[in-house]
């Protein structure tokens, strides 16, 4: 309310949670959702890499892991398996140790990788799902 609109807003869900009420209601969290935002991001574990696949996925609902820690391969694992399948892979930080995030950042330069906010990345996905 006291941002203002932004039509390339996107929303995290609270704790990764895709539904409100008893029972669970995804369908009114999504209609809410789509009022405001055009795209969502849903939190997975730490050992939760996923790979989002461009041609099928939901804009409502893009696969992120949380990126935490003080170990790199973790870090670019996903990243890894994201270009080797063609996808997009979506980093969440919380707590990275300073070292383990500057050699993410060094693997990412080095390599073939486009590296954009979600909202770059989910607006490319819409223009282009059905053309990929």
């Amino acid at each position: 309310k006291h941002i203002g609109p932004d039509p390339d807003r996107t929303f995290a869900y609270p704790c990764g949670s895709v539904a409100i009420g008893d029972p669970p209601d995804e369908r009114s969290y999504d209609a809410a959702i789509l009022r405001h935002h055009f795209a969502a991001r849903v939190g997975g574990g730490s050992h939760c890499a996923m790979v989002n696949d461009p041609q099928t996925m939901n804009l409502l609902r893009i696969a992120s892991f949380d990126g935490s820690g003080a170990d790199p391969a973790p870090l670019i694992a996903p990243c890894e398996q994201a270009l080797a399948a063609g996808g997009w892979t979506v980093l969440g930080f919380h707590t990275t140790e300073r070292q383990a995030h500057q050699a993410l950042l060094a693997h990412l330069r080095a390599g073939p990788y486009w590296v954009a906010p979600v909202k770059t990345v989910a607006r490319y996905v819409q223009a282009h799902q059905h053309h990929l």
